[in-house]
């Protein structure tokens, strides 16, 4: 006879051998059982023996990382070793995007020790986040090169941003690229190459107290190796005099470019626009916002090979 009461679902999956023994109860009940009754306790099993234990309710706890070289590229095969917590002393390994997965930790966070051949290996604290979060993402991990920068270091330059107007594109409805005036297609700055306060990805800023610069800090960039990856938050904007500007920004997705050196000047190639704007009156510095009527010349340009310069001083 079948017991009336039916086997214990947590009992039976406790292991697979006890998995095993709900399954052959299922076929058992099936075979003695009646009707719906049977059904039901074949589905009780199986809906019981497929929850974790340590989360019911599907949900649980999960990190998700990603491994990078400062200038954002994905480094696969970087070990990953958990030092703290439930799952202290295990690692893991990168797949070829630079990803990473640790799961059924507790809620708080886990220290990593994140290594790689050719880099610097970082500690890390990352938080666990619910495995049914709708807003978990892949937490960025950077790992600094061992390879020496390209010339990039610390201090005082002039930087010459320059584009290539004949190989210019126009890129905004209200300005053609066509007339833009030459003399202000290459623009050079006094600057300072300081550690960045702003970003955790790229390290250092450039920054100017060129007093006709709207703007100061102009943008921010990090080396790995020969290669610079650089970030533009938005355009700067010099002032001319007869109520004239130009805004010269880069591409916001960034731009990773491999670095020229001669001597102690540094070239980089990079996605950059140049904006060239004459108003009649003192308004918002931006052609694109100001009036018709008040715009007396307007002309923007982009580049995918732009050129910035640093030259030591």
């Amino acid at each position: 006879m079948v017991n009336s009461q039916g086997p214990d679902p947590d009992r039976l999956c406790e292991s697979g051998a006890m998995f095993r023994r709900a399954a052959v109860t299922c076929v058992r009940v099936t075979a003695h059982g009646t009707g719906i009754l049977a059904t039901c306790l074949c589905a009780l099993l199986a809906a019981n023996c497929d929850r974790s234990p340590t989360a019911p309710d599907g949900s649980g706890a999960q990190v998700r990382g990603i491994v990078m070289d400062r200038v954002g590229r994905p480094l696969g095969g970087a070990l990953i070793a958990a030092l703290d917590g439930p799952q202290a002393g295990t690692t893991h390994l990168t797949d070829e995007t630079g990803k990473f997965e640790l799961t059924g930790g507790p809620a708080g966070s886990v220290t990593v020790r994140v290594s790689r051949d050719g880099f610097t290996a970082r500690t890390q604290v990352i938080s666990w986040e619910p495995t049914n979060s709708s807003q978990r993402s892949y937490i960025p991990v950077w790992l600094d090169s061992l390879e020496s920068p390209k010339g990039l270091e610390p201090g005082e330059y002039t930087l010459t941003l320059t584009i290539d107007l004949a190989a210019a594109r126009g890129f905004n409805s209200k300005a053609p690229c066509a007339g833009f005036p030459e003399e202000f297609a290459s623009r050079s700055y006094a600057v300072t190459i300081t550690p960045t306060p702003y970003s955790a990805a790229y390290n250092w800023l450039v920054r100017s107290d060129y007093h006709a610069l709207l703007g100061h800090d102009l943008f921010v960039f990090a080396v790995a190796g020969q290669f610079v990856g650089l970030g533009f938050e938005e355009p700067f904007t010099e002032e001319l005099p007869g109520l004239r500007h130009v805004r010269i920004g880069g591409s916001d997705r960034g731009t990773v470019a491999a670095a020229t050196t001669i001597g102690s000047t540094v070239s980089v190639s990079y996605e950059g626009s140049f904006e060239y704007c004459q108003t009649k009156s003192y308004g918002s510095r931006n052609c694109w916002h100001e009036p018709a009527d008040q715009v007396v010349a307007y002309h923007a340009c982009w580049s995918d090979r732009a050129t910035m310069t640093f030259k030591k001083r």
